[in-house]
Formats: C-alpha cells, sequence, structure tokens
C-alpha cells in the first residue's frame, strides 16, 4: 500500500480549503487585455517574497 499524502489528502482540484481567507475573499474582476504597444522599464511577475522584495528595491532606488 502506498504511503498516505497527508499535505494533499483533503485537498479539492480548484478550490481554497475552507479558511476565513477562502470565506471572505472577493473574485477578481475580469481586466480587459491591453491594446496596442506597451513600454516598461521593469516588469514584475507574482507577488511572492521575490516580486515583493524587488518591487520594493526598485521603488527604494527611484
Amino acid at each position: 500500500m502506498p504511503p498516505l499524502d497527508v499535505l494533499t489528502i483533503n485537498d479539492r482540484p480548484g478550490e481554497h480549503a475552507p479558511s476565513w481567507y477562502a470565506a471572505t475573499a472577493n473574485a477578481m474582476p475580469d481586466h480587459p487585455p491591453l491594446q496596442g504597444d506597451t513600454r516598461a522599464d521593469v516588469c514584475i511577475v507574482g507577488a511572492g517574497y521575490s516580486g515583493l522584495s524587488a518591487a520594493l528595491h526598485l521603488r527604494e532606488r527611484g
């Protein structure tokens, strides 16, 4: 018998686990796609620790 996967045994694909966050979070509104050309000096994808740190350090440097 394979070992029991205790980290994911209660997961439901596509759903958050029951929590205060899941009960109070609002759905994200749809955003229209960008039209035409767009230019940026920096593009940070994601808001994990690396993305937040990058944004903070870039902001501190102007």
